[in-house]
């Protein structure tokens, strides 16, 4: 499957298509569980989670356990990879 813009943009500064596709579905879903992000990313759930890691090692997702002591993870993009507008 051909990646989307937005895939593609992320892999140009520096995600693979799996870090990129994970990283599109926590934009898209906000603070999920992995099993509804491997979902939406149609990456296999097992892959999700070594993937949130890389992310989260990154800076551009950060990991939480609510109260159920789910695994929820949220996205954010690391200043260091923000683009210069100047």
């Amino acid at each position: 499957m051909a990646p989307n813009n937005l895939e593609f943009e992320l892999q140009k500064i520096g995600l693979d298509e799996r870090e990129a596709k994970v990283y599109l579905a926590t934009l898209e879903l906000g603070p999920s569980p992995v099993q509804k992000i491997a979902q939406r990313s149609q990456v296999p759930r097992a892959t999700t989670y070594l993937v949130l890691d890389d992310l989260q090692n990154k800076g551009f997702v950060s990991t939480y356990k609510d109260r159920k002591s789910t695994r929820l993870n949220s996205s954010h993009i690391p200043l260091s990879r923000m683009p210069s507008f100047a």
